[in-house]
């Protein structure tokens, strides 16, 4: 614990840093998402996450009966929308299908379609580092997409981890 709790120091102080950071030379997509996460962490709106269903795939899963489907837990995130791309830095603290702690901190980009203020879709990707109890909490790093559908300033999320066959989905609210 003591390992994850300066991991997340680690972390807080490194996005802090915002501004001294460089984006250039990286090649035009990879600039783009630099400058939108830092656009994200220094002027976003603050979002709140709250997980809601696990689906853990019936042909990889034989005890699906005892796994957690209803995660409890939270998140919060930073986000900031600039001509149809959502850049978000975000960290979430819930239940995993073994109803005990796990925790997510990463970063998340959508592509959007519709009016943010009315209806509106999107999709993407999120990298991520993951902590549970199976691997001693230990942070490790993983990517998988993400995809989002909702209207105004309230969406539900979702994504789908393939190496584990389960796909999770949050409620999230811009504030």
């Amino acid at each position: 614990m003591r390992f994850l709790l300066g991991v997340a120091l680690w972390l807080l102080v490194f996005i802090s840093n915002a501004n001294a950071w460089e984006c250039k030379d990286w090649g035009e997509w990879f600039n783009d998402r630099c400058i939108g996460t830092k656009a994200a962490w220094k002027e976003g709106d603050w979002n709140l996450f709250v997980p809601f269903y696990t689906w853990h795939a019936p042909y990889a899963y034989d005890n699906r009966d005892v796994q957690n489907s209803f995660p409890l837990g939270g998140g919060i995130a930073r986000s900031v929308y600039k001509e149809r791309q959502t850049d978000m830095l975000y960290g979430m603290a819930f239940q995993d299908s073994h109803y005990k702690p796990m925790y997510v901190a990463g970063y998340g980009y959508l592509y959007n379609w519709g009016e943010r203020a009315s209806f509106n879709s999107g999709i993407g990707f999120t990298a991520f580092l993951w902590a549970r109890s199976e691997n001693n909490y230990i942070p490790l790093p993983g990517i998988a997409p993400i995809a989002s559908a909702g209207y105004s300033r309230v969406s539900v999320m979702g994504t789908y981890l393939p190496f584990i066959n389960v796909a999770m989905f949050w409620a999230r609210v811009r504030f």
